[in-house]
């Protein structure tokens, strides 16, 4: 079975990297460290034989070295910023500070190495959010043979630390993200079987001497799309002279609706291999869920002397040039994986040290951050497909480093880029799996990326192999689930800011949903918290349903908040509640309520809302319904629509006043019942996400409720609301943290229990069952109205 299963898995990843090396040495040194400490691992991008538990040194090798001290560690990682002859391939003198015209970069080597404070992690995803998702408070899975593998430094680290506090979070500086570290999820139970039937499908097939990876990248690579994963994009072939004399097919993948963005696929295969089936499967996914027009450029292989990278490195520069020349360097990405890494960085270094315009930004995926292999540490890591003593299927006959003597050239290697090329990089994330064996070399170079400020970040996938990122045929459940926030990183999303538009349950969100444009890739997941992106009365909206309760309210707001900030790209220039209330005299059922200030307190202390925001709110004229279902037609498809209700009246907007937030569940978290229908339900069910397995906070919120919030939660059906015109259960709590993130907050909540009730039902709850639909779509509609009339986000 586990051999079924590696062989289908690599079948169906094909994978599609290849590797970006060639090991010369025929091995790797063993030289033993002596570092006692986390802060020691700091110093050197060649120190990997540390952990976080303070390992001791491994002299067990049998070719073990001397020991070496740690200032001759910072010695050696002080030598790497150096200027190369590219004809030669060996390492002069170092090159003297400059400043490429299209960047600031620095080259003082004296100075302390960048300590950028701590940033919350977070995944992000467009598909199942019943799987855990990557946060703050989560521990990575380490292997236990990998442990060298993760000595990670302390400053990257702590954005992992539970106690860290939020504030700094909230005033991490630009470069601290842009140099970030997260984890995925851990890995599933399908993710842990169909690595261990990898590794046996390799062990297997390696006694009959086949390299079962290379074999099978080899069988799916072609240099032209298979016709079917062209459907519904204008596929097209041209022949491009990318430098005199040097024509290069290229493939390009338009949508139907394209955006204007461009993003210059390089891809992977050891510098000897065309894209695989997985590549071509990824490049037209991009180009359908994004409306970009992605670009492939078939550089000439390395199976003859023409596809040496001193050959095809500088073509490749002036490939990316020409894109940025036609279509302007903040609408042109660079989106490349395994040995299309290499070609990415030296490209990229090309265009710096020339001083020409850079993309927008880089994402990578399984790049060789050290060609040398030289670290002991890569030794540690099983990897399912690579194995730096077994690749002469990519390495025999291969002219890939030809003319290059020296394999830590920065030309090859980016751990050994000048100091003022890695400075001078456009915002770079490089997505790489524990499983792999280039991990330890990849953490070393996101180590010496802070301590020059380079803006490199970096995602670990928890139990992901070669290449896991990539979205075609995903045989993993990382893949899917990171899919946005690599669109995010490639500037695909409209960026800028946006209104937060906050309802707590099911039938709230759905009603705004109702009349919200969503974008192509509209779903972003934050540490478990969706949000969809689109437009709603002309304004770019980012839509997030809460919960119900202060704690949910408050904590998704707090998600949104210090995610969402300019420097991931879309950030939250207002907040607004729309969703349903209690009314008193002057807000009878239907009507819709904005009150000027809300108590989380009863009454103790109260706060105002944005003064801006109401004084539009005080000028809208609206037509408000009198009458509808009782339930949400998206959750119900028609069962619990039919019942219809009539007010027999106009129902009103009543502008200003109080309005009053409670906490009837005693502190805890308002559980969200799976299949929990329009009000208990854990997710919009117009969401383009939904989904019948998904459970919400259901099983960490439902024990901590029963025990404490229950009985409090009992008592609000025998309550006397205050002499407020909305009472309800989130308002005032996100209002809370809008203030302390200084972002202009509004509620808007329509009136479905309080006077008026043309039934004479009993009242609470009965009221709120009946006309909770008709006071969440009157909210929806003031929320639209309010949009279409404001000036701001």
């Amino acid at each position: 079975m586990a051999v079924a299963l590696g062989i289908g898995a690599a079948v169906l990843a094909g994978w599609g990297g290849g590797i970006a090396w060639a090991d010369d040495a025929g091995g790797s040194s063993a030289t033993a460290d002596t570092a006692t400490s986390t802060e020691s691992a700091a110093d050197s991008p060649t120190d990997t034989e540390k952990s976080d538990d303070d390992a001791e040194p491994d002299t067990t090798k049998p070719d073990a070295e001397p020991e070496e001290s740690a200032e001759d560690h910072d010695e050696v990682a002080r030598s790497a910023p150096l200027a190369v002859d590219d004809d030669t391939g060996d390492l002069p003198t170092p090159i003297p500070a400059s400043t490429p015209s299209t960047r600031d970069t620095s080259d003082d080597d004296d100075v302390e190495p960048s300590n950028p404070k701590p940033i919350p992690a977070v995944s992000v995803s467009s598909t199942s959010a019943n799987l855990a998702e990557f946060g703050a408070t989560d521990s990575p899975q380490t292997p236990a043979a990998a442990t060298t593998a993760w000595a990670v430094p302390g400053s990257s680290r702590r954005e992992f630390d539970p106690d860290v506090e939020s504030s700094a979070q909230a005033d991490s500086a630009a470069s601290s993200v842009h140099n970030s570290l997260s984890y995925t999820a851990p890995p599933t139970l399908r993710d842990r079987l169909t690595l261990m039937g990898l590794r046996v499908a390799r062990d297997v097939f390696a006694a009959f001497g086949v390299d079962l990876a290379g074999t099978l990248a080899t069988l799916l690579s072609s240099e032209d799309p298979p016709f079917f994963v062209k459907y519904g994009l204008n596929a097209r072939q041209s022949q491009r002279e990318v430098s005199p004399g040097n024509v290069w097919k290229v493939w390009e993948f338009e949508p139907e609706d394209p955006s204007g963005k461009t993003v210059i696929g390089i891809h992977g295969g050891g510098h000897v291999r065309h894209p695989t089936l997985l590549h071509w499967i990824d490049y037209t996914r991009m180009a359908r869920e994004t409306g970009a027009t992605v670009v492939v450029p078939m550089y000439p292989l390395a199976t003859t002397p023409t596809g040496s990278l001193r050959n095809v490195i500088p073509a490749m520069a002036d490939f990316i040039s020409h894109e940025i020349g036609d279509h302007t360097a903040e609408n042109v990405s660079v989106y490349a994986d395994s040995a299309g890494c290499t070609y990415a960085f030296a490209a990229l270094r090309e265009l710096i040290l020339r001083g020409d315009a850079l993309p927008a930004s880089i994402v990578l995926i399984s790049g060789v951050a050290d060609a040398s292999l030289t670290n002991p540490a890569i030794r540690t890591v099983d990897d399912p497909f690579l194995n730096p003593d077994s690749l002469q299927l990519w390495t025999t006959d291969s002219h890939a480093y030809d003319g290059i003597t020296d394999l830590t050239n920065p030309m090859v290697s980016p751990l050994y880029l000048e100091t003022d090329v890695l400075a001078a990089l456009p915002p770079t994330t490089i997505y790489v799996g524990t499983e792999e064996m280039l991990l330890p070399d990849n953490l070393l170079l996101h180590r010496r990326a802070v301590d020059v400020g380079a803006p490199i970040s970096i995602v670990l996938g928890q139990g992901q192999f070669h290449d896991w990122a990539i979205s075609g045929l995903a045989i993993n459940s990382a893949a899917p689930r990171i899919r946005p926030d690599v669109y995010r990183r490639l500037g695909l999303f409209e960026l800028g800011p946006r209104t937060l538009i906050l309802s707590a349950f099911p039938a709230e969100a759905d009603a705004v949903l109702a009349r919200t444009t969503l974008d192509r890739n509209s779903t972003v997941v934050v540490d478990g918290h969706h949000f969809y992106l689109g437009t709603l009365g002309g304004k770019k909206v980012l839509l997030a349903m809460t919960g119900i309760g202060m704690v949910n309210a408050t904590r998704t707001t707090e998600v949104a908040l210090d995610y969402f900030t300019p420097e991931s790209g879309i950030s939250v220039g207002a907040v607004v509640f729309s969703g349903v209330a209690g009314g008193s005299g002057r807000t009878e059922i239907g009507s819709v309520a904005i009150p000027a200030r809300w108590t989380p307190d009863d009454g103790q202390t109260w706060q105002a809302v944005d003064g801006d925001m109401l004084a539009v709110a005080n000028t809208l004229d609206v037509d408000l319904r009198s009458s509808g279902s009782i339930g949400d037609p998206a959750c119900y498809c028609g069962l619990l629509t039919g019942p219809q209700v009539d007010l027999g009246r106009e129902p009103s907007l009543f502008v200003g006043g109080d309005g009053s937030s409670d906490d009837f569940n005693n502190g805890t978290a308002f559980p969200a019942i799976p299949l929990g229908g329009d009000i208990f339900g854990p997710r919009p069910c117009a969401a383009p996400d939904f989904s019948i397995l998904a459970t919400g906070n259901f099983f960490q919120a439902l024990a901590p409720f029963l025990a404490f919030g229950l009985l409090s939660n009992l008592g609000f059906l025998t309550d006397v609301p205050p002499a407020v015109d909305a009472v309800d259960q989130e308002t005032a709590a996100a209002q809370l943290v809008a203030l302390a993130h200084g972002v202009p907050f509004l509620g808007i909540r329509g009136t479905s229990d309080g006077p008026g009730d043309p039934l004479r039902l009993p009242g609470y709850p009965f009221t709120f069952f009946v006309y909770k639909q008709i006071a969440s779509e009157n909210a929806a509609i003031v929320t639209e109205a309010f949009l279409q009339s404001w000036s701001g986000a």
